[in-house]
């Protein structure tokens, strides 16, 4: 029994963004192993997630992690708590991804041209597939945008799910029965997008049903029935519209999150035929990453990779075992003369400049990165 209730109270107190239930954290419930073994969870844990929680502890973790060493207790007791915080966020998000249907990303598309363009180059499935995940990263990476969306998302489950909506399909229903008209009749008629054309098929399917003293009074009886059956159908179209127009907010709120990588990842999964959208591989998206890019940034890396150059001119205008130090004051002075120092400061800065990344790991990066004049004095010291 306490078992149960302890399962119960897990359950409740995390909520569904959408229905407002209760959801436990399931298989969302990482470990700090789980997350740092993943790429994707390290990348929004540790840039994101962390961060938003506290940046000055998140930044001495990260040091403390690329140097290697240990976490100090009150350390290790805010990973455990920003990991609790993290899984549940996760799990929320995980409820909202799950209301991003292939249909919803339909109705979207109908409306929403950026929406459209991305169900057409990849499909529907894929598409909602995707945008499910997008959202899931924008729980962590721009909460208010996951907010906007969950608050859009639940307007639809509420109309769908609500008073109104129960009694108007109730309404269709007791008036299609009373009237004898099936509900295949009942689409066929209303599918055409003009009224008049609308009430004149519902004219001629409650006429079809018509016997007896009725239908010797058929214009006056269908013409009452038909108004009937078109006032439920406009309150059912009222709701569905009011649907559509927060989906709609959703797709605009969606579009606006769809950066030029993003584009960019999925023209690859259309262009070059892929099943699935693969995300762009990035330079800094974890600890590694950040320990792997920093040591290639020191002074003394930048230093070998120009003497490394140099050797290989050296050997290209002198020799194959020719080196630097065994050259002619001459020959120094050929090599001096050439543009080798510029091209390698460009490509150094290409390097820089090519690294990707968003959040704390990349920002950390990029203080420590060397402007091109420091980067020229580096090398004028040699």
């Amino acid at each position: 029994m306490h078992a149960e209730q302890l399962k119960a109270r897990k359950r409740e107190s995390i909520r569904d963004p959408i229905t407002d239930e209760g959801i436990g954290l399931g298989a969302r419930d990482l470990s700090i192993a789980d997350i740092f073994n993943d790429k994707r969870e390290q990348d929004l844990f540790v840039n994101h997630f962390l961060p938003s929680q506290d940046k000055e502890s998140a930044r001495d973790i990260v040091e403390l992690r690329r140097e290697n060493r240990a976490l100090s207790e009150q350390q290790e007791q805010f990973l455990e708590e920003a990991r609790i915080a993290y899984n549940r966020l996760r799990a929320q998000a995980e409820q909202v991804q799950k209301h991003l249907t292939p249909a919803e990303i339909g109705e979207m598309a109908e409306r929403d041209e950026r929406i459209k363009i991305v169900a057409g180059a990849i499909g529907k499935e894929q598409a909602a597939k995707f945008l499910g995940e997008h959202v899931m990263g924008l729980a962590v990476t721009d909460t208010p945008s996951f907010e906007r969306i969950s608050g859009y998302l639940k307007n639809v489950h509420e109309i769908r799910n609500g008073r109104a909506a129960a009694m108007t399909d109730k309404r269709v229903e007791d008036r299609l029965k009373k009237y004898s008209i099936t509900d295949e009749t009942f689409i066929k008629a209303v599918a055409s997008a003009s009224p008049n054309e609308i009430k004149r098929n519902l004219q001629l399917a409650v006429s079809t049903q018509l016997t007896g003293w009725r239908a010797a009074f058929s214009f006056i009886v269908k013409r009452y029935r038909a108004d009937k059956l078109y006032a439920s159908f406009e309150e059912q179209q009222k709701l569905i519209e009011e649907c559509n127009t927060n989906l709609v907010s959703v797709a605009q709120v969606l579009r606006g999150t769809l950066n030029p990588d993003i584009r960019h990842e999925l023209q690859n999964a259309a262009l070059e035929g892929k099943k699935k959208v693969e995300t762009l591989e990035g330079n800094v998206l974890t600890v590694d990453d950040y320990r792997r890019v920093r040591s290639e940034m020191t002074p003394k890396a930048i230093k070998g990779r120009f003497l490394a150059v140099r050797d290989q001119e050296v050997a290209r205008r002198f020799g194959k075992d020719k080196k630097w130090k065994n050259t002619s004051a001459a020959q120094k002075n050929e090599i001096e003369n050439t543009d080798l120092r510029e091209r390698f400061l460009d490509k150094e800065m290409q390097r820089q400049n090519g690294y990707k990344g968003q959040g704390l790991l990349i920002n950390l990066l990029r203080a420590l990165f060397a402007s091109r004049e420091k980067m020229g004095k580096m090398i004028d010291s040699i």
